[in-house]
């Protein structure tokens, strides 16, 4: 104890050429309202020092039990250094949805996206001007069989009509699920109407009531929630570069359009076909569905009133809007995984990977 009252460390550095501060520097507890304000005061004096700058620096006038604990504890709390990084919040991945493990007739449930455009010929000879034209891919969420439609344009009209071929090959599904782009949500609204208005007849209220399709859009910014048809569209994509404009080959088959098959065993056939691929969708394909490949670790639930930064790939961190949450939207394992956001422009729904929660307590 100093003549000031003050209890020092007395180490092993008596005869070194250092200052007697830094020879015996003044012990401060761990846990206790000084100790904070002083570390949070030399972090922000040497311009918010990373840990093992600010334990240099601390140690040349105080010595703190536990030291590298409240540093590291400081500089988490320190709402420009969250601000810098850039962290988004996590949650454990969550159980698969009814629609991707119940049997059911192939492409009855589909996601669909829009994969980006190809430059295309109409017609062939001179003077001809290459067009963009998109490729629309549907997924079926029981096989994981892709259906793939060429459109011209990303306006809804093209959509329905690219709806509409898919229908009239695969069959009409009863649920379809895509992200919330503007063609999607506009080919709804026109495909409710139309329904709408044919209910007013009575003959065909209850037709259109059983028939129709229901549509689930993901939240918005949240391509993950769409990660098979993302999937398809990365495959449909690759293998597209590999054959346009490529020959195709292949070994020489024998010819078996004149080959007679009886009615009885084609038929046979088909129907052990079918049982063969609903065996094995449920003892192969259900068990691969098991594992979690990441988010395996439960986290703590974005909660109401949470200040947040709301992530935007475009610009920098420290550019990232500021928001509150004034909603959140639990999943059936009471985990929060999208929430709702009041910002200066309006109220955003936003899943929680696109937040960065500030560690503000109160």
């Amino acid at each position: 104890m100093d003549e000031s009252g003050l209890i020092r460390v007395g180490g092993r550095l008596k005869n070194a050429s250092i200052s007697m501060d830094q020879k015996y520097p003044v012990l401060l507890p761990k846990n206790h309202r000084l100790t904070e304000m002083t570390v949070r005061y030399f972090h922000e004096k040497y311009l918010h020092a990373g840990p093992t700058l600010l334990l240099s620096i601390i140690r040349k006038e105080y010595w703190i039990t536990s030291t590298r604990s409240i540093v590291r504890h400081i500089i988490w709390k320190c709402v420009k250094c969250f601000h810098q990084k850039g962290q988004t919040a996590n949650q454990f991945m969550a159980d698969l949805p009814r629609s991707r493990v119940q049997p059911s007739r192939v492409f009855s449930r589909v996601g669909t996206d829009y994969a980006y455009p190809f430059l295309i010929k109409p017609r062939r000879g001179r003077g001809t001007q290459r067009m963009k034209c998109y490729i629309c891919v549907f997924v079926c969420f029981t096989t994981k069989a892709v259906h793939i439609e060429i459109v011209g344009d990303l306006t809804s009209e093209a959509f329905i009509a690219a709806l509409k071929r898919f229908i009239g090959r695969r069959g009409k599904p009863t649920e379809i699920y895509s992200d919330c782009g503007t063609n999607f949500i506009a080919a709804d609204r026109e495909l409710r109407r139309v329904v709408a208005s044919l209910r007013k007849d009575e003959p065909v209220n209850k037709f259109f009531m059983e028939e129709s399709i229901g549509w689930k859009f993901n939240p918005p910014a949240a391509p993950h929630f769409g990660g098979l048809w993302e999937a398809a569209i990365k495959s449909a994509k690759l293998h597209l570069k590999r054959t346009i404009g490529t020959a195709l080959t292949t070994i020489p088959e024998e010819n078996l359009l004149d080959e007679k098959i009886s009615s009885l065993k084609r038929w046979k056939l088909t129907q052990q076909l079918f049982q063969s691929f609903g065996k094995r969708w449920s003892s192969e394909y259900i068990a691969s569905l098991q594992r979690r490949n990441k988010w395996q670790k439960s986290e703590q639930n974005v909660k109401l009133n949470d200040l947040v930064l709301l992530k935007d790939d475009n610009i920098p961190p420290l550019h990232w809007k500021l928001g509150r949450v004034t909603q959140v939207y639990p999943s059936g394992d009471d985990k929060v995984r999208v929430v709702l956001v009041k910002t200066a422009n309006g109220l955003l729904k936003r899943p929680i990977h696109k937040l960065s929660v500030l560690p503000i307590e109160n």
